[in-house]
């Protein structure tokens, strides 16, 4: 049978409809807030004439499936990506930058990123192994393992897992950015104050040696 061209205009707009139907848009969370002058400054005099410790945030690891900026929703033992609600950097630059601010809060100048010049009292890994929304129990978990080193970066002083779990109240991506927030300067304290805690006596008194790594 023969169709009326102006029965196929109408079939190809509906087709392009459809085909053309746009996703879901993307929403970038924002979960760090501005950097402190103390970041930027570096090791400052204290009052009575000795540099502010130094504290040196290597690259922090993520586990392979959270390395991206997509946030990650569990439900239960199944885990994927967001296809709409996005970090705004992977978990491990966003945990790098959380310490950053909260070891200027204790007293610590932080240097971040490092470069093969960087000279400080203490040195800090870690890995994030989780950072993703568990939709059962409604919050977003945090956790990250951290090593401590000496000045020269070649001893380890200490291990330490800090987590934390922020409630949401709903779940959508306002809640998601807020407790994503929360969490992150919950873990960042922790670290921040441990490492304080674990300053040797003699680092106290300035930067330590070079070390590159």
């Amino acid at each position: 049978m023969k169709r009326h061209p102006m029965m196929w205009l109408v079939l190809l707009a509906a087709l392009s409809g459809c085909m053309g139907k746009p996703g879901p848009a993307e929403q970038y969370l924002r979960v760090l807030g501005h950097e402190p002058e103390c970041a930027k400054a570096g090791a400052q005099p204290t009052a009575q004439g000795k540099h502010t410790p130094v504290l040196a945030i290597r690259s922090f690891k993520t586990l392979d499936a959270l390395d991206r900026q997509g946030v990650m929703v569990a439900e239960g033992k199944v885990m994927q990506a967001s296809q709409r609600w996005y970090w705004e950097a992977a978990p491990g630059k966003l945990v790098e930058q959380s310490v950053v601010r909260a070891a200027c809060g204790e007293g610590l100048s932080p240097a971040w990123p490092v470069r093969s010049t960087t000279e400080a009292s203490l040195w800090l890994t870690g890995l994030v192994s989780d950072f993703s929304v568990h939709a059962r129990e409604m919050s977003v978990v945090l956790i990250v393992e951290c090593q401590l080193w000496d000045s020269s970066g070649g001893a380890v002083l200490g291990s330490g897992t800090f987590k934390a779990r922020a409630p949401l109240p709903v779940l959508d991506a306002g809640a998601v950015a807020d407790a994503g927030e929360k969490a992150l300067a919950d873990v960042a304290a922790q670290i921040a104050r441990w490492a304080r805690q674990s300053l040797p006596t003699v680092a106290a008194l300035g930067g330590g040696p070079k070390a590159g790594k």
